[in-house]
Order: structure tokens, then C-alpha cells, then sequence
């Protein structure tokens, strides 16, 4: 199961240094798959696959710490 969403990167200048010390993970009941993608304009697309239906925990940090609002609590169907 395919899934998508955008961070946006409230200083662009900076989107560099911010690439290189951000994560983003899952955790839930099934194996998942994440891929990231800076198109260089501000945006960062996040793509995540998981194995099976369920409630998934996707935590995003940016130099070992949370960023607002994460982590983001998600149901799969």
C-alpha cells in the first residue's frame, strides 16, 4: 500500500542542511518502506509503503528531535 505527503520547509535556503539531518520513520505492525525526495523548491515528498492494513506511527525528526506536531498517528486501510 502506497502513501504520500509533503513537508514543507518554512526556510528554503537552509533546505539543504535541513535534507541532510532530517528522518523520517514508521513504525507499526507491518514491514514499511520509506523514500524521500527534495525537489529543491521548499518540498520534500515523502513516499511510505507498508506490508498490511493497520495502525502506523510515523515519527519525523529533524537532528534527533521531533518536529511539531510528530509523531503523526495513522490508520492504513
Amino acid at each position: 500500500m502506497q502513501n504520500n505527503f509533503k513537508l514543507f520547509i518554512e526556510r528554503p535556503e537552509e533546505e539543504h542542511d535541513i535534507c541532510l539531518h532530517m528522518d523520517v520513520s514508521i513504525e507499526g505492525p507491518g514491514h514499511s518502506e520509506v523514500n524521500t525526495k527534495n525537489f529543491g523548491n521548499g518540498t520534500i515528498g515523502v513516499s511510505y509503503r507498508v506490508a498490511i492494513p493497520g495502525k502506523y506511527i510515523i515519527r519525523i525528526t529533524f537532528q534527533g528531535m521531533d518536529v511539531a506536531g510528530s509523531p503523526f498517528h495513522v490508520l492504513v486501510k
